[in-house]
């Protein structure tokens, strides 16, 4: 009887060298035990270790995979494996890489999909005989996933369902809930293995959940991505979202950025609002006070409140920080540009000034001290466009993207629940950009609970303006928070990547 064994190893983006080295760890790691042939199991582009679109140098990759192959062959012993990687489409212009899977022994390695996909229909049987294994595979693709059945005759009579889901981008069991019951269907009673590509790229966590899939749900045995430090009873309780399992993925998801692109140390700008206060937290969990730098930018607008609150907040969790005023540079920008301004009234663009200001001294420090900086907008501002371009809408990840507004107020909440992590003040304050004076987010918006209502109905629902009826909300301000979506959608093209823990598409570039 093959025993199968879905791997998890830690893929590095576009290193192929790397990535088999860690696949041949964890083949080894089972060898090491076997007393029977094992089959194992990656998920697609398991040697790349990104998405094929991203790849360049065709040539050169294509090299590197068939090197990593021919050392998985020496590796097997007695074994097999069914291994995620590219090919090369030589007939279309301009040449194209498309997905391949590789089914592998020591004798022999064997390419599942065609060479060009529009002669790829439906099912692709072949057969294999070897000196050690004869079987029979079937490959269906399905568009989001691949599925196929391994009939083997040698070395053994058994049959095996694997389905490799090539879309699975966030660290999420959301989207994994909605696939298990068709992956159940393909099983027919006999259990459907389940194989994710691990990694991440741009900040999109690459699946994470793999494992066996049975008939019922107490069969149902999952595997999260080795080192993130993910509670494991969240991956068995999908999918339930609740303020806890999205805390402990944003701080797992952070780490994890930070390892995969070897990165240490970070730095965020303080203000004293809600958003830069969780993101502190957050950062601090998951790289600790010492490697954590904030910065407080007072300007002409800036209650003192924020800056005390800000200091408390950075007190309660170990963090240095540095107060540089703006106000001088402020006054020097407009006083440069006052003979272009001329008689024109003041407006949004001495506020974004500001934010440009802030921007570039965090830049400044990010690259003379080798800091990376934390964005710290959060879903409802990216939604809308409620952010300056080249100011707040700058850094290397952003990390709450994922959350609305209301569900920062939320966690934030929760932090406190046993001690007070963030001070009252900037939790229960109106929120405010504090680009001008008695400046209040809902100056411009909606208040938040009333924007996520309708964002969560667009967005995460698809639904149309005209189809909502939500209680309280007119359709005027549906329709205003629509156009709003729609304007800033070349905004959000230019934010950075976010650290996706939502089942949602809605960063995809």
């Amino acid at each position: 009887m093959l025993k199968v064994e879905v791997l998890q190893p830690l893929l590095i983006p576009g290193d192929i060298p790397m990535n088999t080295q860690r696949v041949l760890e964890d083949i080894r790691s089972h060898r090491s035990s076997a007393k029977t042939p094992r089959l194992f199991l990656t998920g697609c582009e398991t040697l790349i270790g990104m998405p094929r679109s991203m790849m360049r140098h065709f040539d050169s990759a294509l090299i590197e995979q068939q090197k990593g192959l021919k050392k998985i062959q020496h590796s097997l012993g007695a074994g097999c494996a069914v291994i995620g990687g590219i090919q090369l489409n030589m007939n279309v212009e301009p040449l194209k890489l498309q997905n391949q899977i590789f089914f592998v022994t020591k004798n022999s390695v064997l390419h599942l999909l065609p060479d060009q996909y529009h002669t790829f229909e439906t099912v692709r049987s072949f057969v294999l005989e070897d000196d050690v294994y004869q079987l029979d595979a079937t490959i269906r693709y399905l568009g989001d996933y691949y599925y196929l059945r391994i009939e083997f005759a040698k070395p053994v009579s058994q049959v095996i369902h694997v389905c490799l889901h090539t879309k699975v981008k966030n660290f999420s069991p959301f989207s994994l809930a909605k696939l298990v019951p068709i992956f159940r269907a393909h099983c027919n009673g006999e259990g459907v293995y389940l194989a994710n590509r691990i990694g991440m790229f741009n900040g999109q966590l690459q699946g994470g959940y793999s494992g066996y899939c049975g008939r019922n749900d107490e069969e149902l045995a999952l595997c999260t991505m080795p080192r993130m430090e993910l509670p494991a009873q969240m991956i068995y309780d999908f999918p339930v979202r609740n303020v806890a399992f999205l805390h402990e993925a944003l701080v797992g998801a952070l780490r994890f950025f930070f390892r995969q692109n070897n990165m240490q140390k970070a730095i965020l700008g303080l203000s004293g609002g809600l958003d830069s206060a969780l993101v502190l937290e957050i950062a601090v969990a998951a790289l600790g006070a010492q490697n954590v730098r904030a910065v407080i930018m007072p300007s002409p607008y800036t209650d003192g409140r924020s800056v005390s609150s800000a200091q408390e907040l950075a007190q309660n969790l170990g963090v240095a920080t540095d107060i540089i005023p703006i106000t001088p540079l402020v006054e020097a920008y407009l006083g440069t540009l006052a003979p272009f301004f001329a008689d024109r009234p003041v407006d949004t663009t001495e506020e974004n000034l500001q934010a440009r200001i802030r921007a570039v001294l965090l830049m400044a420090l990010s690259n003379k001290l080798g800091y990376v900086l934390l964005n710290t907008s959060n879903k409802s501002e990216i939604a809308v466009g409620y952010s300056t371009m080249y100011g707040d809408a700058c850094g290397a990840i952003s990390v709450i993207g994922s959350l609305y507004k209301t569900e920062v107020y939320e966690m934030s909440r929760w932090l406190n629940r046993e001690k007070e992590v963030i001070p009252a003040f900037i939790i229960e304050r109106p929120p405010s950009a504090e680009l001008r004076p008695e400046q209040t987010d809902q100056d411009s918006l909606p208040s938040y609970e009333v924007l996520d209502a309708i964002l969560q109905e667009l967005i995460d629902r698809g639904r149309a303006p005209q189809q909502l009826k939500l209680h309280g909300i007119t359709a005027d301000v549906v329709q205003k928070v629509a156009d709003l979506l729609a304007r800033a959608a070349y905004k959000r093209f230019q934010m950075p990547p976010c650290l996706r823990i939502a089942p949602d598409s809605f960063f995809d570039k």
